[in-house]
């Protein structure tokens, strides 16, 4: 039986709903007063509502819980009196807008909730121990570089194009302080080489780790649910937490298993069948050469492209990442170009192209883009990884070349390389098909 489909405009409503009838309660209006003191004493203050878990990955069921969160921001330090907020946003917002998504989806439930401020991830830690401070960036990674913030009318509120700066001023201010926040990912694709190499010399404890660690840098970036990071089986991340379940339900199953028994019953790959140790040594090199080091390559030029239409005031429904190639799936319910599904972003020997995704065109139609335009077609290659071939095809779904950046150029987040991107979605607006 196919899971419920889940309306994630009737989702953001409800969230979108509860806050404008705040303002009708007295412990609404305690809120509003403090957040307006906030905003006459803090420079640039916003409150952003921001969600997290399967929303943002665009995975939820009807049954799935979500992890949402208020974050403050402000240029200046201020102080946040988080035990005043959280509980009063409890009673306000939290349990009223569950009232009304459970009107519909009487199985989802708050995953986790919490008013955050941006020095949390920043200015309050910069000066900590390396082992805390990572993981509290790590933290402000999830919340702030993953989270999807929801457009609130009201002027307290910060948007999601506002959201954006505040990613670019996280972003920014590690960078001045020495640290890439993506560096706090350790890149663990050597390791499992390591792991490939010589897996019958491994332990299921050292084992797991090494295959866990992975996983677990994924699946944050793809929403992981902060409630369940620790009870969460390596199986169950593996195969929804990924950003390619349909791989991994048809090429990764037996790994979560696996690793999980020869850890809990203190086994070595020794001690387990042949059969096993060839099946688990293929899915552990599957894993790392179709997801992790994919994943790897192409997660900050991919987030950095999502930044830059999204300031735009673009909605992205979701990314996706592949080994040939990264692309963006644009929002049916907010996408002014209509006849463009999203984009995609491969490289070539110096540049990364940008291609956008027209889906399924007449021949007729692929005639006209090519007065203007380098067609492609998808195919795929030899291990079943989709590729951009040159020409058209009518089976499958065509793409244009937009044009090709420098890395460095798409990693600036700057307005001129935004302008390029939009510029270029609208000389293709003019040839609106509609199918």
């Amino acid at each position: 039986m196919a899971a419920q489909q889940v309306d994630y405009d009737f989702i953001e409503k409800a969230f979108k709903q509860t806050i404008k009838n705040m303002n009708q309660t007295g412990e609404g209006l305690r809120i509003f007063g403090e957040l307006q003191s906030l905003v006459s004493s803090v420079t640039n203050f916003k409150a952003f509502l921001v969600l997290g878990g399967s929303y943002q990955e665009r995975m939820m069921t009807a049954r799935s819980d979500i992890d949402f969160w208020v974050v403050f921001y402000g240029d200046s330090a201020f102080k946040l009196r988080k035990k005043f907020f959280n509980k009063l946003f409890k009673t306000t917002l939290v349990n009223p807008a569950f009232n009304i998504i459970q009107s519909s989806y009487p199985h989802c439930h708050p995953c986790s909730f919490s008013v955050r401020s941006f020095n949390e991830f920043t200015d309050n830690i910069y000066r900590q121990p390396p082992n805390k401070r990572k993981k509290r960036i790590s933290a402000g990674m999830k919340i702030i570089n993953f989270g999807k913030a929801i457009d609130i009318d009201n002027p307290i509120f910060g948007n999601k194009s506002e959201y954006v700066e505040v990613r670019k001023k996280f972003n920014d201010f590690w960078r001045n302080h020495g640290t890439d926040v993506w560096d706090v990912w350790g890149d663990r694709s050597n390791r499992l080489d390591k792991v490939i190499k010589n897996l019958r010399r491994y332990k299921g404890k050292s084992l797991y780790r090494n295959v866990q660690l992975p996983i677990q840098q994924i699946a944050t970036a793809y929403g992981f649910p902060e409630r369940f990071q620790r009870t969460m089986s390596l199986h169950d991340k593996l195969m929804g937490w990924v950003g390619r379940p349909r791989y991994a339900k048809e090429k990764l199953i037996n790994i979560g298993t696996i690793v999980y028994s020869l850890r809990a019953k203190n086994l070595r790959v020794t001690d387990i069948p042949l059969n096993n140790q060839n099946k688990l040594k293929d899915q552990i090199r599957l894993f790392t050469e179709h997801i992790y080091k994919p994943f790897r390559t192409w997660i900050k030029l991919i987030i950095s492209l999502r930044n830059l239409l999204e300031s735009a005031g673009l909605v992205i429904a979701y990314f996706g990442i592949t080994q040939t190639h990264a692309y963006l799936i644009f929002s049916k319910a907010s996408n002014q170009y209509n006849h463009i599904k999203g984009l995609d972003i491969e490289k070539t020997n110096v540049n990364i192209r940008v291609l956008a995704n027209l889906g399924k065109i007449k021949k007729s139609e692929a005639k006209l883009l090519q007065t203007k335009f380098t067609v492609f077609h998808e195919e795929k290659n030899n291990e079943g990884e989709v590729i951009h071939i040159a020409g058209f095809s009518g089976r499958f779904r065509t793409h244009v070349l937009l044009y090709e950046i420098s890395k460095k150029d798409l990693l600036s987040e700057s307005i001129e390389i935004r302008n390029r991107v939009l510029n270029s979605l609208k000389k293709l607006q003019l040839f609106n098909f509609k199918h």
